[in-house]
């Protein structure tokens, strides 16, 4: 999903913030697609 958003929307900055996004149980692959992608985290 990062990179589709990289290459098809020109998103090129992600904000992750506090609260229940980062309960999620795959929080971890998430962050790790976004620094692989090096989106600005």
């Amino acid at each position: 999903m990062v990179r589709l958003l990289k290459e098809h929307a020109g998103i090129e900055k992600v904000r992750l913030t506090g609260g229940e996004p980062l309960l999620h149980p795959k929080i971890v692959n998430v962050i790790s697609g976004i620094v692989k992608w090096v989106l600005k985290a």
